[in-house]
């Protein structure tokens, strides 16, 4: 996926972004888990309108419950404190993680480094400018809660869809 930019508005971005929250949703619901969510592997058709997600090599079906010990680099996609502790992690919360990462890509056009030490709001609410304090707060919300370290505090992806299509009203 070739980044958003600043030429399109932030409804836009965010109809993007539940496309794509709606697929993993769906595959979670069959009990997978995708593993490989990034920008590479979202497939963008009509300017924008429609967007398919692909990349689904690296799909492994799980129950919710279900933990895995997989840590190969090019499989797991997302947190990598899983990795650098080399612990067993739910690929559904890592599936989460990852969809926080592509949103801030989405948002901002720029990849999500972990190294940095300037805020979320620091670096968001200058592109969140468009739109009224209420929505930058939900935004900022979502994907904060989207990108927690600790995988257990982060959202159900229904609540997060719940509160994008809030966005909308």
């Amino acid at each position: 996926m070739a980044s958003p930019g600043t030429s399109f508005k932030l409804f836009e971005k965010m109809s993007v972004f539940r496309q794509i929250l709606t697929a993993v949703i769906y595959l979670h619901k069959q009990k997978a888990a995708h593993l490989n969510i990034q920008p590479g592997s979202v497939l963008v058709f009509n300017k924008w309108n429609k967007v398919k997600l692909s990349g689904f090599g690296h799909v492994i079906k799980v129950r919710p419950d279900e933990t895995c010990q997989e840590y190969d680099l090019h499989h797991v996609a997302g947190p990598m404190e899983a990795l650098v502790r080399m612990q067993p992690y739910n690929p559904y919360k890592a599936d989460t993680w990852a969809l926080g990462s592509l949103l801030f890509y989405i948002i901002t056009g720029n990849f999500l480094h972990e190294k940095t030490n300037t805020p979320l709001p620091a670096i968001l609410l200058p592109v969140l400018k468009e739109c009224d304090v209420c929505h930058q707060k939900a935004i900022l919300s979502t994907l904060t809660t989207l990108l927690f370290y600790e995988p257990n505090r982060r959202p159900e992806l229904i609540v997060v869809l719940q509160k994008i299509n809030d966005l909308k009203k």
